[in-house]
């Protein structure tokens, strides 16, 4: 008796007639990191603290706007936007997620990573205490991160036969409304509902009852997944509180118990 498969990767459709389709898209976005500074001038290091951290340990800055001051304006996604946290003995660190061409990253490491993080924050018009900061980034430090993306709008099946795909396999999307992980497992809870139902009913030889339950969680969670990976690109402006109320009332609102009684 052969069980249902389960992809969270893609390499399920490596060999496969849809093994183009397992190739995501660059999204448009990455992220510029480095987890620690060392050797920062002390006058340096009270500027940072005093002008941007107060009582946190983690900030968000875009321009010189960081956390309740970022604005509708400054919240565009063609602006960098930088998380940055301080560290034990008076270090810091950031991760910086910006729009960037994907040749511009093609084997780039380094002071030259150093040198396209700053290219771009004096761009944006970011402070010049932050600039400071980051061209002490030690080279060695220094790494990129590509953000891509499973659309799900294309045509491409998410099973087949006994296979079916779940999480980033289906829809990977950028990291910046936190979703990547909350769906994937939302897909876990739906197939483990479908294959025990499966299961339950003693048909775990029957190819069409397997097809016909993955076809089911696709159609369940195919739609929210549009919605969502579009408002994971297109980022909801903080002033925009009736956006955010209807964004709140798809994610977080549903009923799940409901959800599952389809299948």
């Amino acid at each position: 008796m052969k069980n249902p498969r389960v992809c969270a990767t893609g390499e399920c459709q490596k060999d496969s007639p849809y093994s183009g389709l397992a190739r995501p898209d660059y999204s448009g976005f990455a992220a510029l990191f480095c987890m620690e500074i060392t050797d920062i001038p002390p006058e340096l290091s009270t500027e940072v603290e005093n002008k941007f951290f107060e009582q946190e340990r983690i900030i968000t800055i875009t321009n010189d706007r960081t956390n309740d001051q970022i604005s509708e304006d400054s919240a565009s996604m063609e602006s960098p936007r930088m998380i940055l946290f301080r560290r034990s003995n008076a270090q810091f660190g950031y991760l910086l997620h910006l729009p960037l061409n994907q040749e511009e990253l093609t084997e780039k490491s380094g002071s030259a990573l150093i040198a396209l993080a700053l290219r771009e924050l004096e761009n944006a018009n970011f402070p010049k205490t932050i600039t400071q900061l980051v061209a002490l980034s030690p080279p060695l430090n220094i790494q990129s991160r590509p953000y891509y993306i499973h659309r799900v709008e294309t045509l491409s099946p998410w099973s087949s036969g006994r296979v079916v795909l779940v999480g980033d396999a289906a829809h990977g999307m950028p990291p910046f409304m936190g979703q990547g992980a909350n769906q994937g497992l939302e897909d876990a809870l739906v197939v483990a509902t479908m294959i025990a139902n499966i299961v339950q009913k003693n048909n775990l030889d029957n190819i069409q009852a397997i097809a016909n339950g993955f076809l089911n969680y696709e159609s369940l969670r195919r739609p929210l997944m549009e919605k969502i990976q579009q408002a994971t690109l297109t980022r909801i402006p903080y002033s925009n509180k009736q956006a955010w109320h209807d964004y709140q009332q798809l994610v977080y609102c549903r009923n799940f118990d409901q959800l599952l009684e389809y299948r």
